[in-house]
């Protein structure tokens, strides 16, 4: 829960894609960087319990917030990873010689 309170809260929103501002936007691909490996780390915490579960044959807990919040972030990730991939490719081809 406290994952998703910080994710929701830091998350990029629309108006931020819409400034155009270069810095903020780069900032929004590193933050869902870090969100990833965070998350990352949860679900191997997650799947670590689960496996204990099921070693002391003990049912599970329900985990509909984290599937919740994967699919989000993997939202979110596909989304900036398109912003990520035209930005590179757009300084490639500024770094390029065009007149010789």
């Amino acid at each position: 829960e406290k994952f998703e309170a910080r994710w929701n809260q830091l998350k990029p929103s629309d108006d931020i894609v819409d400034s155009g501002n270069g810095e903020i936007l780069n900032k929004c691909v590193e933050c869902i960087k870090e969100k990833r490996t965070e998350f990352d780390e949860l679900e191997e915490t997650r799947k670590k319990l689960i496996e204990d579960c099921h070693h002391f044959k003990v049912e599970e807990p329900e985990f509909e917030l984290a599937e919740h919040l994967r699919e989000n972030l993997e939202q979110y990730e596909s989304m900036w990873s398109l912003y990520e991939d035209f930005t590179k490719g757009l300084q490639n081809m500024l770094n390029e010689d065009w007149i010789s």
